[in-house]
């Protein structure tokens, strides 16, 4: 009998499983947030350059001081898309739970795989729309989108979405803990997004402001992102790798402490 059924039996490792469970989950997200909104991806790409535009009318009425040795535009572009994709994956594993709830009856499909499966949309998504800004103002605008350096670009832009990622899963587990949590977890990036530097020229503070604002980890990613874009960036004193990686590890650390102690209970709706 065993030399029967031996056939038909799948052996599957667990790695290809969880592939398989990820590809579904990536199709199943693409579906939902690009296919039934034709003008998601075009919104992707529009609210950056919305902000940029904003930010250069009011830049040129009250007659700012320009940058001399940075080029404006390229200065807020490498600072806003950034930050919006890294917003976007807290923004999209808060609701990552509670949207696939009714998958966590199949039991290969666990509340982790639909935050890496979320995080890879997001990835996908904000790489392909940056690719589009900077091609739109370099062809158009003749601006200067190189990138300086683009391992020390990868290598920041890789600290703030870890950062991100597990920012995004500690909401996403108070919001199934605290029903109506959502909403609170997400207007926390406001302030976030006010003192990271993104508008304005972070050494251009006095060093008092700049121990301030730098409690935002968000601060140095962003420092640093711009740091590798641009030659001859200005340097600010204390601003590094150091705290925002720390600062991930730490928080991954205790959302995997907690993940692990309420996986099961993430599997069942909230009350």
């Amino acid at each position: 009998m065993s030399e029967l059924e031996s056939p038909f039996k799948a052996n599957r490792s667990s790695l290809s499983i969880v592939r398989s469970v990820l590809f579904a989950l990536f199709l199943r997200e693409m579906q939902t947030r690009f296919g039934a909104r034709r003008m998601g991806f075009v919104w992707v790409i529009l609210e950056p350059l919305a902000i940029l535009v904003i930010v250069l009318v009011f830049h040129a009425l009250l007659k700012a001081t320009r940058m001399q040795s940075l080029d404006y535009v390229m200065f807020l572009v490498s600072g806003i898309v950034p930050f919006h994709m890294m917003r976007s994956i807290v923004w999209r594993l808060t609701d990552a739970i509670q949207a696939n709830q009714g998958l966590f009856a199949y039991r290969q499909v666990a509340p982790f795989d639909t935050f890496v499966a979320r995080l890879i949309v997001e990835l996908c998504t904000y790489s392909c729309a940056y690719i589009i800004i900077c091609a739109f103002l370099g062809f158009w605008f003749q601006h200067d989108v190189l990138i300086s350096n683009p391992l020390e670009w990868l290598g920041a832009l890789a600290v703030g979405v870890f950062l991100s990622f597990w920012l995004g899963v500690a909401y996403a587990m108070i919001s199934h803990s605290i029903p109506g949590a959502a909403r609170v977890c997400k207007m926390t990036l406001i302030p976030l997004y006010l003192t990271s530097g993104i508008l304005f020229p972070v050494w251009n503070l006095p060093e008092r402001q700049v121990s301030f604002f730098s409690w935002n980890p968000y601060v140095d990613v962003i420092d640093n992102v711009r740091a590798a874009v641009f030659d001859n960036y200005p340097v600010t004193k204390g601003l590094n790798y150091g705290y925002p990686l720390v600062f991930s590890v730490v928080l991954a650390f205790l959302v995997m402490v907690a993940y692990r102690r309420q996986r099961q209970l993430l599997r069942s709706a909230p009350v």
